[in-house]
């Protein structure tokens, strides 16, 4: 038996045929506006993520030198019956882009031995330690810059330990480390 039906149409009337060319560019032009702006939030991530990761590594690297420099600080152990006489801190001045040292004494409780602090010309400290046959060398990362180089001091005057001062992007950070011991003596750094 054969159907007489005919054919239903495929096609869809006129009216049904699609988008128009004003739609699709409508379209295109919304979607283009949510793609710019996932890439902007994506880039700003990413550059997020970098000054992040930047900071991190100097945070570290200056954990790092805060505990040597007051391990190694704190190995100056003066006798509390040494004056002045056998406290001698040898430093040379930092002005502008010069370099700058300390020498301090009594490292490892022995007057002999040294404990020695310099930054060159562009920042970096290193720290070594002479005599005694326990010579040892550290260099900080070169991530740290340091600043400033002192020795710390008491409001009243007295020497107390070392200080070093770092800087990054603009904010300033310090290391105070105090030595061992301090004399106790008349005419000691305490009077």
């Amino acid at each position: 038996m054969m159907n007489n039906n005919t054919a239903q149409n495929t096609f869809p009337a006129s009216g049904d045929q699609g988008f128009t060319l004003t739609e699709a560019l409508a379209a295109i032009s919304i979607v283009s506006i949510l793609l710019a702006a996932l890439l902007w939030v994506s880039s700003a991530s990413v550059r997020s993520v970098f000054l992040a990761k930047g900071a991190l590594f100097f945070f570290r690297d200056m954990v790092t030198a805060d505990e040597r420099i007051r391990d190694l600080t704190g190995k100056v152990i003066i006798p509390y019956w040494e004056g002045k006489a056998g406290y001698n801190i040898n430093a040379a001045g930092r002005r502008s882009r010069e370099e700058f040292s300390l020498e301090v004494p009594w490292y490892g409780g022995r007057k002999g031995n040294l404990l020695c602090f310099s930054v060159d010309s562009s920042g970096l400290l290193t720290m070594k330690t002479l005599g005694g046959g326990e010579d040892s060398l550290y260099t900080a990362p070169v991530s740290l810059r340091v600043k400033d180089l002192s020795l710390l001091r008491d409001s009243r005057g007295n020497l107390l330990g070392v200080k070093v001062g770092y800087d990054y992007r603009g904010i300033s950070f310090h290391t105070a480390a105090v030595f061992g011991s301090f004399p106790l003596k008349k005419n000691s750094i305490y009077d």
